[in-house]
């Protein structure tokens, strides 16, 4: 059964109507938004996020590229979560993959796979591969280096310029611009922005005055109507001479 307000003909009164509507509809519409998106947008929640959770999960495959410096770092490392990764995953696999591609291929083509790879590798390759990778907490960090032969010459040269870079902001310029790699999604960023309570304290308050505003132009009329009616009120109970 649904039952409505009868019409007022003060204007305080409409006033108030209006706001109470409008803000029911700005209700209505938000929880009806915030409802579609939980039912229609499909949100993955990863099993782990570090190697000591792929460790507990023990149901995902572990790989790295075979007889390389990522297989050796397994190998003769010291931390002991990383030691029982290449003890109980690394030294099952018989078949290790032979390069970047190939491990990523693996991980979207094999169930519960999961690849050792530089970021800037995973986000070259993630348009080679069918499917979107996801990354984990960093293992270790990785410097980039020149190699050269022991006592050259050119080493003097080389920290000198190096150290120039450093000097004048360069070396941090490209770390933020060049060699800053996201790995979900690439270099696209995303369009859409989530929304803080903060974000809508202006809507809010402006709701609040206005209802404030209402309530006070609605008793200032009815104390004006009131002093009105018994001014009138007087006026006819007043004696005739």
């Amino acid at each position: 059964m649904v039952s409505g307000m009868k019409q007022s003909i003060l204007d305080p009164v409409r006033i108030v109507h209006f706001i109470i509507h409008l803000s029911a509809v700005v209700i209505v519409a938000a929880y009806s938004a915030a409802l579609i998106s939980f039912l229609a947008v499909q949100t993955f929640i990863m099993p782990f996020t570090t190697m000591d959770g792929l460790l507990k999960d023990k149901t995902y495959r572990f790989g790295v590229i075979g007889d390389s410096a990522d297989f050796s770092f397994f190998q003769n490392t010291s931390d002991k979560i990383l030691k029982v990764l290449f003890d109980k995953l690394l030294m099952k696999e018989t078949d290790l993959p032979s390069n970047y591609l190939d491990g990523l291929e693996r991980v979207c083509n094999d169930d519960k796979y999961a690849f050792m790879t530089l970021d800037n590798m995973a986000t070259l390759l993630q348009q080679k591969v069918n499917c979107k990778l996801e990354p984990l907490d960093v293992i270790t960090q990785t410097t980039i280096a020149m190699a050269l032969q022991p006592n050259s010459p050119y080493r003097g040269i080389i920290n000198a310029n190096i150290l120039l870079l450093r000097d004048n902001g360069i070396l941090q310029r490209l770390l933020e611009t060049q060699w800053s790699v996201q790995l979900s999604g690439g270099n696209e960023k995303s369009s859409w922005k989530s929304v803080d309570i903060g974000d809508i304290v202006p809507l809010l308050l402006f709701i609040i005055a206005a209802v404030f505003i209402s309530c006070l132009i609605c008793v200032m009329e009815r104390v004006i109507f009131m002093s009105f009616f018994n001014r009138i009120k007087k006026e006819v109970n007043k004696p005739r001479v």
